[in-house]
């Protein structure tokens, strides 16, 4: 059986029951015993398992475990940016603060208008 056939074989001939099997056995560690992987059971919505086996599918990942590890490591750098992000908003927010101590403040209505003439610059150089 050529490669080819082979992959075609395993992506699209398993039945729905069949692929489950496959997709939680890959989870828990396909390669375990190379690396110092640790095996983990991972119940997965019939969604999230058609997501993974497209992705096998597809060619980019070699198995289901690969594109959960490639997951996970970018739900990682998501979530170092939104603390980034939340470090930075809370610094303007402190800086908002500090300005309103000092009486460094703009009546609501005057933020109210400039704000509406931002929009409508940014408005007008779309169009």
């Amino acid at each position: 059986m050529k490669t080819k056939d082979f992959d075609e074989y395993l992506c699209v001939n398993y039945t729905d029951n069949e692929w489950q099997k496959i997709t939680k056995f890959a989870i828990i560690g396909y390669n375990s015993h190379k690396t110092k992987e640790h095996a983990m059971n991972v119940s997965l919505t019939p969604e999230l398992e058609r997501f993974i086996q497209n992705k096998v599918s597809s060619g980019l990942y070699t198995s289901a475990s690969e594109v959960v590890r490639e997951s996970l490591r970018l739900m990682t750098t998501y979530d170092d940016v939104q603390k980034q992000r939340i470090r930075q908003l809370n610094a303007a927010i402190d800086i908002g603060l500090n300005q309103l101590d000092q009486g460094q403040k703009i009546d609501a209505k005057e933020a109210y208008e400039h704000q509406k003439k931002k929009i409508k610059n940014i408005r007008q150089k779309k169009d």
